[in-house]
């Protein structure tokens, strides 16, 4: 309940004139509704006496009263979703931010589906509680008016409504806590299903080349079926439970009327207070359908709360401080300890690299080579030792500042679903630069062969993997940033493409610091130091 509490005071802050709003409007939304009935039963009450003009004159005032409820259920709606988006909004923009904090050791722990779930299913059950939470306050103060107005009809009536509403509500946050164990299951299961989903669609080509499909067919309609399964007794149990505990209430409803017909009986209440207690009645009815909700989005809550958690749980608020004016590009690597402790991957390692050179990575294990690349990026964090660029800590550099002077191509280059264009705009936004660089690295000849050139979308089927090579290589040509990496991304290049490259960085060797991960003898002959990681 305090963490319940604590988010919502988080909330409020991000977006104080909308829940503000939104107390109001709901206020008078449920005052309205409580008030439609008695007007209704005051034109009985009139009609019974004769009092014809004074029924049609309550009449009108219920019609102006039914307009404005109207209107207020329309503003109210127009405000749930504007409370809404913004409570979306900021939890999303602060998974995505925080998913940039984590190391990728930590992001390991996720599957490609449970992340993606959590950042937008579990997102949009926190949002919906937390937008819901003030109408539903609200109607819990509609509860209390109720009773109240039943203590003032009779005594035995209000004891009677209230016994039985305790014990129902006693039961059905006993019976919940079996709807939530069957949430949790169909979340599982939904996790499973998103992620074999998104491994199917990628490793299509490897399911057609080794004939794979009725093996992982079977294996996605295995983890379908259980979560169809899982998903149909949670909704089955939750209607079931839900319509028992309407039933009831309906029986006490009836039970409530027979004992108001006989106070009328007695003359101790109108007609007119009879449709009051059966108007009345359903409003209970239906706010007690919204406490068995609240109990089980309370429960739900604390579900997708717990899910976000573990994607902060490890996050690191980026603390460095020292600001790069003006950066010459040594490097300097000692008593690196990385990996796993009794297993590491870089064991007290140490080296250095001077600005304005071209260093290749030498190892059998490749492993090590993307190591060094890891913490270089800051990817992860070694156990042990110092890594510098020009004798400052890299923990100690700003990311903005640190970013900046350092960028990577790799083997399998990772582009956006936009066109070449636009991802190398994404780089930097001058185009004249872009197509100067492209020319230069000799890509202006395959983009000749597309039809829409740059405007090509990189899903095209003919851009083969030399033509992408190249395009991650003029990413970080464009980008021009003093520390460039280049990790096994030569190697795979056409001949031609190759040699282009290699006289490039030659050139930009002179102030530059290059660092290349590689097996090839031809960009081995250009190193000014070779680091034999083994």
């Amino acid at each position: 309940m305090k963490r319940t509490i604590a988010e919502f005071k988080k909330y409020f802050k991000i977006a104080p004139q909308e829940y503000t709003f939104k107390i109001i409007i709901s206020i008078i939304l449920r005052a309205l509704l409580l008030l439609i009935p008695v007007l209704f039963s005051n034109v009985i009450n009139e009609v019974t006496k004769s009092n014809y003009n004074k029924a049609i004159m309550l009449i009108i005032i219920s019609i102006i009263v039914t307009v404005l409820y109207r209107f207020s259920e329309c503003l109210n709606n127009y405000l749930y979703h504007k409370l809404y988006n913004k409570i979306y909004q900021y939890n999303y923009d602060q998974i995505v931010s925080v998913t940039n904090n984590n190391s990728i050791f930590s992001l390991s722990r996720f599957t490609m589906g449970e992340y993606s779930n959590i950042a937008i299913n579990d997102v949009a059950v926190i949002s919906t509680f937390y937008t819901n939470i003030i109408m539903r306050t609200v109607q819990f103060l509609e509860f209390i008016f109720i009773y109240s107005y039943f203590l003032n009809i009779n005594k035995f009536l209000f004891l009677f409504v209230l016994i039985f509403s305790v014990l129902i509500f006693i039961i059905s946050f006993k019976t919940t806590q079996k709807l939530q164990n069957l949430n949790n299951r169909v979340k599982l299961y939904l996790d499973q299903v998103t992620s074999s989903t998104n491994e199917y669609f990628l490793g299509i080509k490897e399911i057609k080349s080794f004939n794979l499909f009725e093996k992982i067919f079977q294996s996605l309609k295995n983890k379908i079926n259980n979560y169809l399964g899982a998903n149909k007794k949670y909704n089955n149990n939750s209607i079931y439970l839900n319509q028992s505990y309407l039933f009831m209430w309906e029986t006490v409803r009836l039970l409530s009327v027979i004992y108001g017909i006989y106070l009328l009986k007695d003359n101790v209440i109108e007609v007119g207070v009879l449709l009051i207690i059966y108007n009345y009645y359903q409003k209970i009815i239906d706010n007690f359908s919204m406490v068995l909700t609240v109990n089980l989005d309370y429960r739900i809550l604390n579900v997708s709360l717990d899910r976000v958690k573990k994607i902060f749980e490890y996050s690191k608020t980026k603390v460095g401080k020292e600001q790069m004016p003006t950066v010459n590009g040594e490097i300097t690597f000692k008593n690196i300890l990385y990996g796993y402790r009794n297993n590491p991957i870089l064991n007290k390692v140490s080296f250095y690299i001077p600005a304005n050179s071209i260093n290749v990575l030498y190892s059998k294990q490749s492993c090590k080579k993307k190591g060094v690349f890891e913490l270089l990026l800051k990817l992860n964090r070694q156990h042990e030792g110092k890594i510098k660029i020009d004798n400052i800590d890299i923990n100690d550099i700003g990311d903005n500042d640190y970013f900046k002077m350092l960028s990577i191509t790799r083997e399998d280059p990772f582009f956006f679903n936009m066109s070449i264009k636009e991802n190398l705009l994404l780089v930097n936004n001058d185009f004249d630069k872009i197509v100067d660089i492209c020319n230069k690295i000799g890509l202006d000849y395959y983009l000749s062969f597309l039809d829409k050139g740059y405007d090509t979308k990189l899903d095209n089927p003919n851009i083969n993997s030399n033509v992408k090579q190249l395009l991650s290589i003029a990413r970080i040509l464009i980008k021009d940033s003093k520390i460039m990496l280049f990790d096994e991304s030569i190697d795979i290049l056409e001949v031609k493409s190759r040699k282009k490259i290699l006289k490039i960085l030659k050139e930009l060797s002179k102030d530059h610091t290059i660092i290349i991960s590689t097996h090839d003898e031809d960009v081995i002959d250009i190193a000014d130091n070779i680091i034999n990681l083994d």
